[in-house]
């Protein structure tokens, strides 16, 4: 209980200092995640998705119902998994299934996953910061199901490995005061 007790009151600190932001990171991953965007965004033009101009599309890659029109009724490409309603998965796992049966598949779910880092990393943090470029998170002692600490504006314990591009990226957007250092821990 003592110990509980000095990891609120921890976390409360860290909550009101707040995290710094390096904000010339935060400019190379948008541009970075951007390039990435237009890249896979190439690849859904012969599908009928103008990532330029999105209203003269006749496919939007972020609409689940039209992904799974084309991945499984255009193209006629098996169902290997369904949601808890029935319907055909067309998220990221399911896309990369399919992968080898069509490379739409694995465009589409390239897509998912650099959309999802951008909402996440990019659009998140920049909503969250504030005045001194800095985000404070909520920190719940035990907010996630498994009882571990979860934290909240924006979701830090989903930060990706830092072995990818997007993982660096998203661990080297966090920064300190010279003197200082940034621990990362698991409560």
């Amino acid at each position: 209980n003592e110990i509980s007790q000095d990891a609120i009151a921890a976390f409360e600190q860290i909550e009101a200092w707040g995290i710094c932001i390096d904000q010339t990171v935060l400019a190379q991953f948008s541009q970075y995640i951007e390039l990435e965007i237009d890249k896979v965004a190439k690849l859904l033009v012969p599908y009928g998705y103008n990532h330029k101009e999105p209203e003269k599309s006749t496919f939007n890659p972020s609409s689940n119902k039209q992904v799974a029109e084309l991945v499984y009724t255009k193209l006629g490409l098996p169902v290997k998994k369904k949601t808890e309603k029935g319907t055909p998965a067309v998220d990221k796992e399911a896309l990369k299934e399919l992968s080898d049966k069509h490379p739409v598949c694995a465009a589409l779910s390239e897509w998912v996953h650099v959309n999802k880092m951008k909402s996440t990393y990019i659009d998140s943090i920049v909503y969250n910061i504030k005045e001194d470029s800095r985000i404070h998170p909520d920190i719940d002692i035990t907010g996630a199901r498994t009882g571990r600490t979860s934290v909240h504006r924006p979701a830090m314990q989903t930060i990706p490995r830092p072995e990818t591009v997007i993982g660096k990226y998203a661990r080297d957007l966090f920064t300190v005061a010279s003197g200082y250092t940034l621990v990362e821990s698991d409560y």
